[in-house]
């Protein structure tokens, strides 16, 4: 995959929200009492995911922005509030010790004091501030992440309860607006003792759930909350269980008309549900059925591109195909792409035409001089030898050492070099005709469709808050990029190059038979060199050096001494002149490369969460610092 592919794969993946991602918040959980005399104690757990100094928690013991309570508003009135808030305990607990749920018997490891001040650093410290609206408190709890535990608070507010003429409920936003999103949010409230008649309802995002657990507990919870995302709970019990209870609502019926106010929100809900499983099939079906589509285009296109043979189908090539150099194969392989392997070819044919002269010093190390033979030199090997010879070599020959050095104290200049050589290469394969820009309308057309069906896939997420219609949104949007992208830049071979390219794969099936052939059947020894060269550019010269190994060494040296590559066999025996130039080349432009980048609701009895959420009394926020 190209380069650019990769780079908008990661601009992308940015662009994903971010609770598709991580949580900032792992793990919220609640415990909330409520009190014979109408009060409520609650414990929370709070851990948090990632780097923090501390985190703060705002807590309120009233809504903000309340109607007066009239006896039929049982969501927004003021009558829910509670009047007042003791905090009775700060601190922590070790995060191995938290499950899944609330602890059942957990042990607070470090109990936080107060201070004036505190400062980032601190640790088992906190603040404590009333609010802007004067309602609560604004707690700063110092504990950096480096520390491994999770924030306890305990706190008590007090006339919590309304008491109507039937029955006692509970009507509370706990968490508020949390500036963090949060992987996994649990309520569980305790009466104070078994109640006959017991109902729960839990507001908030839709996915949420809650459910009864016995006659005296309830539980709601929520997987996945984003940040902001607000949620109550409603629990409505027998009013003898708060007999010392203060605050009275003197409300008839207040049962009925509770359960009248949560089925009309979860009417309202489940239209709402079956709004976004309308959108989320939708969705689906426009958006993979897009995708499927462009799938099809894209077999379809790169069939239309397959390299074929026009008129030339035999299954062995003896013959070098073309008069052009490995550069130029190279081209005709990969088009722009133009290899480090093509450069090590190159430098082998300058080698086999005897304008350079290869002399080893060992069997990692060689040395490679000038000859003043360049009448058969073509444009881009008269560059290249001047870029060996005189830029990075001495003006008389140049080592690997060299190489290296050079690369590594002048990365930009030799990155440069090498990409001036290679823009040669292009420029010289262009002349040859092998490749047509190839466009096909229709592709394009649709691949641009894809963007309607992006924007329509952020509408449907938006409405129906499904996250996997963002993602399928991106994917889409992905695709249609890199179609528009591979539809609109696409070559193929023209007749000559398929024709070519025909060639030179049967060359390289009988080079990869080379060592299994008979000596009658063997092509004459002057070939055997350029097969070595434009094996580089094949990308076999491994198997061909080594099996051209195994035949030079059983030959009379008479017979080679006048091919460079070739007697070279005759003293070093070990040495494959294919790794040792091939290595040298790519080591030093990964080298000069690297240096260069690193420089620069249901009512009553348990079920889904209704509607909206953050009614009631209560409230606050929070997050890290």
């Amino acid at each position: 995959m190209k380069k650019w592919i990769w780079y908008l794969v990661f601009i992308l993946v940015l662009l994903i929200p971010g609770k598709v991602l991580a949580y900032d918040t792992d793990k919220f959980y609640i415990e909330a009492y409520i009190n014979d005399d109408g009060s409520m104690t609650v414990k929370e757990i709070i851990s948090l995911n990632g780097s923090y100094n501390g985190t703060e928690r705002i807590i309120l013991y009233r809504g903000v922005n309340q109607d007066s309570f009239d006896g039929t508003n049982f969501y927004t009135a003021d009558i829910y509030n509670g009047s007042n808030l003791d905090i009775n305990l700060i601190g922590a607990l070790d995060k191995d010790l938290i499950g899944d749920e609330f602890p059942s018997n957990y042990e607070v490891s470090k109990i936080f004091e107060e201070n004036y001040y505190a400062s980032n650093g601190d640790s088992g410290v906190y603040t404590i501030n009333y609010t802007s609206y004067g309602y609560g408190y604004s707690l700063r709890l110092y504990n950096p992440s480096s520390m491994n535990q999770a924030f306890y608070l305990e706190y008590t507010v007090d006339d919590v309860v309304v008491i109507h003429n039937d029955y006692a409920e509970v009507l509370w936003n706990f968490l508020g607006e949390w500036q963090e999103s949060i992987k996994d949010f649990q309520i569980t409230v305790h009466l104070p003792g078994s109640s006959d008649e017991i109902r729960v309802w839990s507001h908030g995002p839709l996915n949420g759930e809650n459910e009864i657990i016995n006659d005296s507990e309830v539980f709601a919870y929520w997987d996945g909350l984003n940040t902001g995302e607000k949620t109550d709970i409603r629990v409505l019990f027998d009013k003898d269980l708060v007999a010392n209870g203060t605050k009275f609502s003197n409300t008839d019926n207040a049962l009925d008309k509770i359960i009248a106010f949560e089925t009309e929100q979860a009417n309202r809900q489940n239209e709402i549900r079956k709004r976004n499983l309308i959108m989320l099939i939708g969705g689906s079906i426009l958006g993979l059925g897009f995708i499927i589509g462009l799938i099809i285009c894209f077999i379809s296109f790169s069939k239309s591109l397959k390299k074929g043979n026009k008129t030339f189908n035999q299954e062995y090539l003896r013959e070098i195909p073309a008069e052009y150099g490995p550069e130029i194969l190279g081209y005709l392989l990969t088009r722009n792409d133009i290899k480090n392997e093509y450069l090590s070819a190159s430098i082998m044919e300058l080698i086999r035409k005897k304008s350079l002269r290869l002399e080893y010093q060992d069997e990692k190390n060689f040395k490679i001089y000038k000859e003043d033979n360049d009448e058969s030199l073509t444009p881009t090997e008269v560059q290249l030898k001047h870029l060996l010879i005189f830029t990075i070599g001495n003006g008389e020959y140049f080592t690997n050492k060299d190489l290296k050095d050079y690369s590594n104290k002048h990365a930009s200049e030799f990155i440069k070099a090498i990409g001036k050589w290679k823009n040669l290469v292009i420029t010289e394969g262009e002349k040859y005709n092998f490749w047509v820009h190839y466009i096909k309308k229709g592709f394009i057309i649709y691949s641009v469709f894809g963007f309607i069906v992006f924007a329509l896939l952020l509408v449907m997420g938006s409405i129906s808050t499904y996250i996997y219609l963002y993602i399928l949104a991106l994917v889409v949007f992905f695709g249609s990029v890199i179609g528009i992208i591979y539809f609109v830049s696409s070559y193929k071979y023209t007749d000559k190059g398929e024709v070519d390219y025909s060639k030179w794969m049967a060359l390289k099936k009988f080079m990869l038979d080379f060592g299994r052939m008979s000596d009658k059947e063997l092509p004459e020894v002057h070939l055997w060199e350029k097969y070595l060269v434009y094996a580089t550019s094949l990308g076999i010269a491994d198997k061909v050096e080594k099996a051209l190994k195994v035949r030079i060494e059983n030959m009379d040296e008479s017979v080679y001494v006048d091919y460079p590559l070739l007697y070279s066999y005759h003293f070093h025996t070990n040495f494959l002149i294919f790794n040792s130039i091939n290595n040298s080349v790519n080591r030093a432009v990964n080298t000069s490369t690297s240096k260069v980048y690193s420089s620069s609701s249901s009512g009553g009895f348990g079920g889904g969460a209704s509607f909206g959420g953050g009614g009631g009394g209560g409230g606050g926020g929070g997050g890290r610092f």
